[in-house]
């Protein structure tokens, strides 16, 4: 028979907008979630920042023993609960948006050290967040990026000429959830109940759960494979390279 154990876990949900008192906010729905019971918390992406996309973000990446590391060590130890969030993360020069996970005890990990054991492939447990709100940009390096659709939507040749002034538009999952491993919501905060959390216990085995028979066949083709790891991240280099010279300049 399979142990299992349960964990109660907390998604948070913030205002977007970068603002000075973001942790605060942040410690104030950490503590209301921990004393709810809360023993992972999950904050928003880049939590402590907020969302513009504008050149002074790169001013506002920080080194993994920078204050928002400190700080999540500080308060994970004092409630004590387990934390994760994601921020810019400088590196040796580059710049990543990381996942950071930090234990009650003080042991910290940066999620970015373990893409390689991607656990639909292992089947390991996992927590995760999604985008939600909208999203307005422009697009990094116009033409190629309208280029590179065009295998799936050929319609789209005509307008590369204009692709300068296209815009990307996504309204991606309002508010947050809890989602089991069957894909059940168990939890859920609507969007316009503004700031707060969802909180749900989920059942974990003690042991990890292993693939039983031959495992189904990748679902997408090599193409999108090669478009999605080879050719967009060089269609966006360009963009990342202005960034990256940017950042090194006023650091």
């Amino acid at each position: 028979m399979t142990m299992t154990h349960s964990v109660a876990i907390a998604a948070v949900q913030m205002e977007v907008t970068p603002a000075p008192d973001r942790l605060a906010r942040a410690r104030r729905l950490i503590e209301q979630a921990a004393g709810s019971g809360a023993q992972l918390i999950v904050l928003p992406e880049l939590f402590n920042i907020g969302y513009r996309y504008e050149d002074a973000n790169f001013q506002k990446a920080e080194p993994i023993d920078g204050p928002t590391m400190r700080w999540l060590k500080q308060l994970a130890a004092r409630l004590p609960v387990h934390l994760a969030g994601s921020l810019l993360l400088r590196d040796d020069g580059e710049i990543y948006n990381a996942l950071l996970v930090v234990a009650q005890g003080g042991a910290a990990r940066v999620f970015g050290e373990y893409l390689n054991r991607q656990a639909a492939w292992l089947g390991a447990p996992v927590v995760n967040t999604v985008g939600c709100g909208q999203v307005r940009t422009g697009v990094p390096n116009a033409r190629l990026s309208m280029l590179a659709m065009t295998p799936f939507a050929p319609m789209m040749l005509k307008h590369v000429r204009r692709a300068a002034q296209a815009h990307l538009t996504c309204a991606m999952t309002p508010g947050c959830k809890v989602i089991d491993a069957q894909g059940r919501t168990l939890a859920e905060r609507a969007q316009a109940a503004g700031e707060g959390f969802a909180l749900a216990k989920v059942t974990l085995p003690d042991r990890r759960r292993q693939p039983i028979g031959p495992q189904p066949s990748r679902p997408v083709s090599w193409f999108t494979y090669f478009s999605s790891d080879v050719a967009l991240p060089l269609i966006a280099q360009q963009t990342y390279r202005r960034g990256r010279h940017l950042f090194q300049e006023k650091a």
